[in-house]
């Protein structure tokens, strides 16, 4: 090899390793932000959903409180109109459901949100179990 080929490799190869060393680490920041990116934005939105869900629940409590502030243990009208009223209530498009009776408690509350999944397991104890007269 020639002193210019020497000259003009000892000018290339660095550059060339130069270059493949910043493209792989700018790959691998590049996706290690996507993903934390990802990560964030699912939890946001799973943290908005579940409050929707404890609002709606609040919702469906308070349309009953009335009836079952009044109700005995053994009201069966009482059981009607709840459970009429839990029925009517418009809980949007994101297919909320309710499995209430006036003798046990709120025992599920789940949600099919756009491909979230079951979010009803992670809500706060004290509205999954609130009391309903026997």
């Amino acid at each position: 090899m020639t002193l210019r080929h020497q000259i003009i490799a000892l000018a290339i190869v660095p550059l060339v390793i130069s270059i493949l060393a910043i493209t792989t680490f700018i790959t691998w920041q590049s996706a290690n932000l996507a993903k934390n990116s990802i990560d964030t934005f699912e939890q946001n939105m799973l943290k908005t959903k579940e409050a929707e869900i404890l609002n709606l629940t609040n919702l469906a409590l308070s349309a009953i409180q009335t009836i079952y502030d009044k109700a005995g243990s053994d009201d069966e009208a009482a059981k009607q109109q709840v459970a009429a009223i839990l029925t009517s209530l418009d809980y949007g498009k994101d297919d909320i459901s309710l499995s209430t009776t006036m003798t046990a408690t709120i025992s599920s509350i789940r949600a099919r949100v756009s491909g979230m999944g079951t979010i009803g397991s992670t809500l706060p104890t004290r509205m999954a179990t609130r009391s309903l007269p026997n």
